[in-house]
């Protein structure tokens, strides 16, 4: 929602837009903006932004957004075209830049200071606790979750009232040139430099060259930071900076030149901080002892100083510092039921955030929202579980639970079934009697209801370790092939064996909701299953028994036929059936495997020819070798067969179809082999055997397991099974609940893996057992029960352990067992 409305005459005037179209809704008021026509809410009232990216272009969903009751929009004059009449058009050199340029607008009429947060790491932490900490001293807004990007950073600026005592912006940046943007959009009174790491590189020289871009933020405002980091300290010495002389600083390290010094203390669990300096000494305890954390924490004392809170109200809340969540979880639960976890903090516009999420969830027929009383809104009680009850309507929520007095107290609001509980313990006390069963259930609540509790009871108990899987990466990983085709090119993408171990179900949805032409999936029962969990896309099935045809009718899914033997079933079906179904013909182009042959093709076109009711969807086949430049006159001449099929069925039978061929790898590397549609497979999980896309995909998956137990281990003594590990000397061991039936292969054993447990190299040692792994854990500090174990992660991924089993990323990722618990989450 906008902080502000505006008519759509007064926004024209704002960016200079040309208005086009039906000029009599320029009187409209705006009551939000949007750049996605995917969100339930969006509306009459909703102004669409048409913005083009490096993989997609806004003005390919008007027509989605126009059927979806949106009728004003800003496109880019080079797109205009006649779009339809009963809708109003602001026709612009850039909607990008008129997003930017209207955020700017919004922000000089804002009655209140602006925080701006930057760093290379740790913004979205230090916005987040300072918000909890000085929310109840000062009504504070700020960004939503990470918002910010060229276009998070507006969209969050816009959704900020007029009225306020503290406004929190976090800036994030990719390359040069962009933080010039945002400052003009954020405009800061204040800044926070968080750090400068080497990380996030890609687009900068060094580190150097990327601090002074960090820096650029606060040309007109004074900078809080730690001196510590030689990158920034240069930085500031080559800047041209105004009000410099009001900056503050803090060091572990300078006593003398720091406006701030800082001494920390750290116990196995827990730190002790003194902070000195500005006439002030302090004394805090954490709740933690990571590094990272501390600084963070030291970043939101420094920011209590500057704005003036009083001490004595926010010194306790640093003792119970919370951990923030920076993503939406999805896990599965009891019942049958989803759970989407987004419970450390609830306010309205990261609750609307939370709920279009919620709402790419089609597994479920049943939606409901456990929501806490919002604290410190700003808004009258009942006008803000109003504006609750309208975003729970726009999102087609069933079912709401509210947990907290003043929503108790707001029942009236509501308008479908609502039940409230008084505090978290209650809720509790009567879980059972509220009946969670098949369906959605997004937990938003503020950190001192304790919603945590909630998440562990509703949680389906599996397994203690878990498969990490980023929705987020998924979706940049489909964004950068769909940047490498055509804008026509459709996208088939391969979900087959439990989506390469990720989840068929969860990657298909985010692949539905970001519109792909089709999915395709090993087996019948694949299939089924998508279907029964709302997927409505096309569906390939590769692996195709004919003897299940009826299940392909009852569930429209579309079997790949690759024989004369399989159509001669499907031809005697149809005709006695007289169903009509789908199809996809795969040819043989020298891949030897299955395949309709060239001698084939007289009886497959005859057998068409015959039978109406057999739809011919696509014609393909398979690459052998698009990874191996060295074939690449093998995989050149699979493509002419392929031509020659296509041409073949096309001039015989006289119909129109889509034609495919290449995948993961050949959609980067045969570019003229697109035809219709690509086939995109493994490289949707972040592998590539090609090196240069390899760096611009993400990993997708993790995989995390915790230390059930400690134990010391004598010089002489084995450890596991067949006792081929014995201790050269005395060493410390930990065990974990992982082994080779959850698909950690027993050639990993006996130093052949390294896992890492805080951030420290821990290999296994012994056999592998089928349940569990030792490791060693004899350089690693202050180890101990519950630990958290990366098994596979950045530092030991997918890659390495497939070049020590000794084959492809494929086995690695598909070998993982269905007994792990898969967690998918929307974050960095």
């Amino acid at each position: 929602m906008l902080g502000s409305n505006y008519t759509l005459g007064e926004i024209a005037e704002i960016l200079f837009a040309k208005v086009e179209g039906d000029k009599s809704l320029a009187k409209s008021v705006v009551s939000q903006v949007a750049t996605d026509s995917r969100y339930r809410s969006i509306d009459e009232n909703t102004l669409f932004f048409a913005l083009k990216s490096e993989g997609n272009d806004g003005h390919k969903y008007i027509d989605h957004a126009y059927a979806k009751g949106v009728r004003m929009f800003v496109v880019n004059r080079n797109e205009y075209q006649d779009f339809d009449k009963n809708a109003v058009y602001l026709v612009t050199e850039d909607p990008l830049k008129a997003l930017q340029s209207l955020a700017a607008f919004h922000r000089k009429k804002f009655s209140y200071p602006i925080l701006a947060i930057t760093g290379s790491n740790g913004k979205t932490v230090v916005k987040e606790w300072f918000y909890q900490i000085s929310s109840n001293l000062k009504h504070v807004v700020r960004s939503p979750k990470s918002y910010n990007s060229q276009i998070g950073v507006p969209l969050s600026i816009l959704m900020m009232p007029l009225d306020a005592d503290l406004g929190i912006v976090e800036a994030g940046i990719s390359k040069v040139g962009e933080m010039k943007k945002l400052k003009h959009i954020i405009q800061p009174d204040v800044g926070l430099v968080t750090n400068i790491h080497n990380a996030h590189l890609e687009n900068f020289n060094h580190s150097l060259e990327l601090a002074k871009e960090k820096i650029s933020l606060f040309e007109n405002c004074p900078i809080i930071y730690n001196k510590d980091y030689a990158d920034i300290m240069q930085a500031l010495s080559q800047s041209d900076r105004i009000d410099s002389e009001q900056d503050l600083c803090w060091s572990e390290n300078d006593e003398e030149k720091a406006d701030v010094h800082v001494t920390i203390k750290k116990e196995e669990t827990s730190s002790k901080i003194t902070i000195e300096g500005k006439g002030d000494n302090k004394e805090i305890t954490l709740p933690f002892s990571d590094d990272a954390s501390i600084e963070n924490a030291i970043h939101c004392v420094i920011l209590t100083q500057h704005f003036h809170l009083s001490w004595n109200e926010v010194q306790g809340k640093f003792s119970h510092l919370p951990s923030i969540a920076m993503r939406l979880e999805q896990l599965a639960g009891i019942n049958n039921c989803t759970i989407i976890n987004d419970s450390y903090n609830s306010d309205l516009t990261s609750l609307e955030i939370a709920l279009r999420f919620l709402n790419m969830q089609n597994q479920h027929p049943k939606k409901t929202l456990i929501i806490s009383d919002i604290i410190q809104s700003g808004i009258v009680r009942e006008q803000l579980y109003k504006r609750v009850n309208e975003l729970c309507v726009s999102n087609d929520i069933d079912r709401v639970v509210g947990i907290g007095e003043a929503i108790q107290k707001s029942a009236e609001c509501f308008e479908m079934p609502f039940v409230a509980f008084k505090s978290t313990k209650s809720f509790l006390d009567s879980i059972n009697e509220l009946n969670f069963y098949n369906e959605s259930i997004l937990l938003k609540g503020a950190r001192i209801f304790g919603f945590e509790d909630i998440s562990s009871v509703l949680q389906y108990k599996k397994h203690e370790t878990t498969l990490e899987v980023n929705l987020s990466a998924v979706n940049d990983n489909l964004n950068f092939f769909k940047s490498n085709i055509d804008p026509a090119t459709k996208i088939m993408v391969m979900v087959k064996a439990f989506s390469y171990g990720a989840g068929s179900f969860e990657i298909a949805n985010v692949l539905q909701h970001h519109g792909v032409d089709y999915l395709a999936v090993a087996f019948i029962d694949e299939g089924i299953t998508l279907r029964n969990k709302g997927i409505k896309l096309p569906i390939m099935i590769m692996n195709a028994s004919m003897g299940e045809l009826e299940h392909m009718v009852k569930y429209e899914l579309e079997p790949e036929i690759f024989s004369v033997a399989s159509m001669r079933i499907l031809n005697s079906y149809t005709k006695n059936s007289g169903h009509e179904i789908k199809i996809h013909l795969k040819v043989e182009s020298g891949m030897h495997r299955l395949g309709i042959e060239e001698h084939d093709l007289p009886e497959m076109i005859e057998l068409l020819k015959q039978n109406k009711k057999i739809k011919v969807r696509s014609v393909f086949s398979h690459m052998a070798a698009s990874d191996d430049p060295k074939e690449d006159k093998f995989t050149k001449e699979q493509y002419e067969k392929l031509e020659f099929f296509v041409k073949t069925f096309k001039n015989e039978l006289g119909i129109d179809f889509i034609s495919h061929l290449v995948n993961s790898d050949g959609i980067y590397r045969f570019p003229e082999m697109h035809l219709d549609m690509v086939r995109l497979g493994i490289g949707l999980y972040g592998v590539s055997t090609i090196s240069e896309v390899r760096e611009k995909l993400r990993s997708v998956v993790s995989l995390r397991t915790i230390v059930s137990q400690v134990k010391k281990v004598k010089k002489g003594e084995s450890v596991g099974y067949s006792r081929v590990f014995k201790a050269e000397n005395d060493i410390l061991t930990a065990i974990i609940p992982i082994g080779y039936a959850d698909g950690i292969d027993r050639s990993l054993g006996n130093r052949n893996w390294n896992c890492t447990i805080n951030r420290e190299i821990a290999p296994i040692i012994g056999n592998v057992c089928m349940d569990m792994c030792m490791l060693d854990v004899s350089l690693v500090p202050g180890v101990k029960e519950g630990d958290e174990v990366i098994v596979l992660g950045p530092e030991n991924d997918v890659y390495k352990m497939a070049e020590q089993k000794h084959t492809i990323p494929y086995e690695i990722l598909t070998s993982f067992s269905e007994r792990i618990k898969r967690v998918f989450y929307y974050g960095d």
